[in-house]
């Protein structure tokens, strides 16, 4: 220590800027790591959504199983049903419907129509009902109401969750099968 008290040596100075980077850099790691966990999360979820859309599917033998998606003001809702609607409307709608997550930044699909590459994505206001088929759980596609009937996708299709500059992707194919990559 310093025996004059007139402030901290050299070496002292150093040390203490050097615990303070630390505490610095750990806390930001820390920080950040909360904030893209936020894209994981909401495709766990997702991911648990689809599979009991597709197990809904597979128990009933009689009715097909959805999954509809519902995205308001940054919030992503899944409602599992036998049915989509097109003519939903949220404010009115008593379906259980579970939050997926309030704080991610774009969630988009993309698919395959013949050769061409297509993406859709979710804005303000959007509902997309993902379809299994009864008994056997495969893909019967997603729609939106916008499209009528139109149903897009039987051949599988990939669903991206963005928060910050981190992409959580999960892929359904054709047969059903969900997977996270």
């Amino acid at each position: 220590m310093n025996k004059n008290y007139k402030g901290l040596s050299y070496y002292e100075l150093i040390i203490v800027i050097a615990i303070m980077s630390l505490m610095v850099g750990f806390t930001s790691i820390g920080i950040g790591t909360v904030y893209n966990n936020n894209a994981k999360r909401a495709t766990d979820k997702l991911e648990t959504s689809l599979k009991a859309a597709k197990n809904n599917a597979i128990s009933r033998g009689s009715a097909n199983g959805y999954l509809n998606l519902y995205y308001l003001d940054g919030t992503l809702y899944s409602i599992i049903g036998s049915e989509t609607d097109d003519t939903f409307n949220f404010s009115t709608d008593t379906r259980q419907r579970e939050i997926i997550s309030n704080n991610i930044d774009e969630i988009y699909f993309k698919y395959k129509i013949g050769s061409v590459n297509n993406t859709l994505f979710m804005t303000n206001g959007t509902l997309i009902s993902i379809g299994f088929k009864q008994s056997t759980g495969q893909l019967r596609g997603f729609k939106t109401p916008y499209a009528g009937s139109t149903v897009y996708a039987k051949d599988g299709f990939t669903i991206v969750v963005e928060k910050g500059n981190t992409k959580s992707v999960i892929k359904v194919n054709e047969l059903g099968n969900i997977q996270i990559q």
